[in-house]
């Protein structure tokens, strides 16, 4: 599996998706990104050239919300994602667009969205992804054991790791739940 660069059409459909998305779930919820984490400032803008951002995942409305945020602070997020989003029929085809990567867990390919990546970091791409590698199935919401994934990443691609900490989403998207009105830190 190759990366393949969204292009200019593919950038405008991001901007149109973030606009969108960003209307709707503002409309449910506030996103705040926590400036300070105690004494510490936080960046408020993400640093240019290749990273990967990682975010604990309890929400179906995680990657949506990771990708608002990024996009916030300055940068358009190449999620990794399940192969189930991109057979889903409008979605599917704007994921791909856009330039998302598909990792197709459990399969003997699954490791090739690594590669994927790889080459989307090496255009200088902001690279996003989960590595829990699904919602977690913990009733406190306590993050799964991580997968490699990322760390393998950053070591073969040099490219920084910036942990993000997604606090209320569970809220606004739960498994069998209605959509709620709340507020999601990001810190």
């Amino acid at each position: 599996m190759s990366w393949k660069h969204p292009g200019r059409v593919g950038a405008v459909l991001y901007a149109l998706a973030a606009a969108v998305l960003g209307t709707l779930v503002t409309g449910i919820a506030r996103l705040r990104v926590a400036e300070y984490r105690g004494r510490r400032r936080v960046a408020t803008e993400l640093p240019s050239g290749p990273i990967i951002v990682v975010s604990n995942h309890a929400s179906y409305a995680d990657g949506i919300v990771l990708a608002l945020i990024c996009r916030r602070m300055g940068r358009s997020l190449r999620m990794l994602a399940t192969g189930g989003v991109f057979r889903a029929p409008v979605l599917g085809a704007l994921v791909r667009r856009v330039g998302f990567i598909p990792v197709e867990r459990g399969k003997a390919n699954a490791a090739d969205s690594l590669d994927a990546a790889a080459e989307a970091l090496a255009a200088g791409e902001a690279v996003g992804l989960f590595p829990e590698g699904r919602t977690t199935r913990d009733p406190e919401l306590w993050p799964e054991r991580a997968k490699t994934g990322a760390v393998r990443l950053a070591l073969r691609s040099g490219a920084p790791i910036i942990p993000v900490a997604m606090v209320g989403t569970h809220r606004v998207v739960a498994k069998n739940h209605p959509v709620r009105s709340l507020l999601i830190n990001v810190l």
